[in-house]
């Protein structure tokens, strides 16, 4: 029997993650433990402390009750707000009884670069590529690993690795004929994060009417069981801070997306700052970050904006149903198009990239690799901070751009389709 080619991939894969969870060993996961607090709260009863207490704008700020819990068990490094769906928050709660964070942390930082690399395992298999699979994982992982990316995302131990993940998961389910799986693990990562429906209609363009079924059964008994444990009251306050962050703009270093980018260029004197928590007392320079509200004007463009480029995809789908690029390039576009967009929302954009030596030839896939990612670099990123500033936020404009090249270049790389 001829060995599996995934054997050696899956190695490199174990030594990544070792040395990542080492990397990572002392530093806080801020996203982690917000998941964490809305448990803590939930199991308490204190509804009212699950979400940010926001009206207008999205300020990144967590409920009033989490600081002094935190401060009186001598935490006092940043702490982010929770947004994920009342089940999380249910969840978290039932592992607080069982468990404490340090060990939920401890397992978040074995599993999630296992899973970093899984996704780039499973982008190889759903690509056409004549690349080896050991080639495309170690530098999948370098591109991930050695960039912005990947880092922060390991760093915080957020859950936007488990959504990467099972996106890709389902796409390379569904192109090997496995349905069942396809839906539902898209339907769990839609589940943690919203966004991840929008690929469902690409599927119904492609044909894939089996997978887009099973995502709505999975999907619906997840969002039922959710209103059943959490209430519709919990919900209710989900989803309006859903409405307020998308007539919210964040302004960060790690906010890639074009509202962001626009709003530094063409707006500046109309950021607000919002201060940190872990700022601290007497800082003449807190440290912190910007959000402006977007007019009604804006919020209709942006939807306008998204609902036409989920129609082109729609179309490209449907003309082209077995090139697997369309995904990263759908992904990469809907993260640009997004009002919170972080950087780690490119994981599974970039997961897909070592394709492009394969697509464009040694030379110029090396060049358009190096052309997207060399700027994401730490390195980079200190280098970046120390030219003479166009915007406030330099880095931010260059790794939004970053982004947006490599959305050009998987344009430039989909192949012919039928017309």
């Amino acid at each position: 029997m001829k060995p599996s080619p995934y054997i050696a991939p899956a190695l490199l894969v174990i030594v990544f993650a070792l040395v990542s969870f080492l990397l990572a060993l002392q530093i806080p996961s801020p996203d982690l433990m917000a998941s964490w607090l809305a448990g803590v709260f939930f199991q308490a009863g204190h509804l009212d402390q699950i979400y940010p207490q926001d009206t207008a704008v999205y300020t990144m700020l967590p409920p009033s009750g989490w600081r002094p819990a935190l401060q009186a068990q001598g935490y006092d490094d940043l702490v982010f707000p929770f947004i994920y769906p009342p089940l999380w928050a249910w969840l978290a709660g039932h592992l607080t009884q069982i468990t404490t964070f340090d060990m939920v942390k401890t397992a978040a930082g074995l599993v999630n670069p296992v899973l970093l690399g899984g996704m780039v395992i499973l982008a190889h298999r759903a690509l056409d590529t004549r690349l080896s699979a050991l080639g495309f994982v170690a530098l999948g992982l370098v591109l991930l690993g050695g960039t912005v990316i990947g880092t922060a995302a390991l760093q915080q131990n957020q859950l936007q690795i488990l959504v990467s993940f099972l996106i890709v998961l389902a796409l390379e389910r569904a192109r090997a004929g496995a349905p069942r799986v396809a839906g539902t693990a898209l339907a769990l990562a839609t589940a943690v994060k919203l966004y991840p429906v929008l690929l469902v209609p690409v599927w119904l363009a492609m044909g894939e009417r089996r997978a887009a079924g099973w995502f709505v059964l999975s999907g619906g008994a997840l969002a039922a069981a959710s209103v059943y444990v959490a209430g519709w009251p919990l919900h209710e306050a989900f989803l309006t801070e859903i409405r307020i962050i998308g007539q919210s703009v964040m302004v960060t270093e790690y906010a890639l997306s074009l509202d962001a980018a626009l709003s530094q260029i063409f707006m500046p004197d109309a950021l607000q700052f919002i201060a940190g928590l872990d700022t601290p007392a007497g800082t003449t320079a807190p440290l912190g970050w910007f959000v402006v509200q977007k007019s009604p004007l804006w919020v209709l463009a942006s939807r306008v904006a998204n609902l036409t480029a989920l129609a082109a995809f729609c179309l490209l789908a449907r003309h082209r149903p077995q090139e697997a690029l369309i995904w990263p390039l759908a992904l990469g576009v809907f993260a640009l198009l997004g009002s919170l967009s972080w950087g780690y929302h490119y994981l599974p954009v970039a997961a897909f990239a070592p394709v492009l030596l394969d697509r464009f030839g040694p030379l110029r896939g090396t060049l358009a690799l190096m052309a997207v990612f060399l700027p994401l670099t730490l390195p980079m990123f200190g280098l970046i901070q120390s030219l003479p500033p166009v915007v406030d936020m330099m880095f931010q404009l260059t790794a939004t751009a970053a982004m947006a090249l490599l959305c050009v270049f998987y344009a430039l790389a989909l192949k012919p389709g039928r017309d």
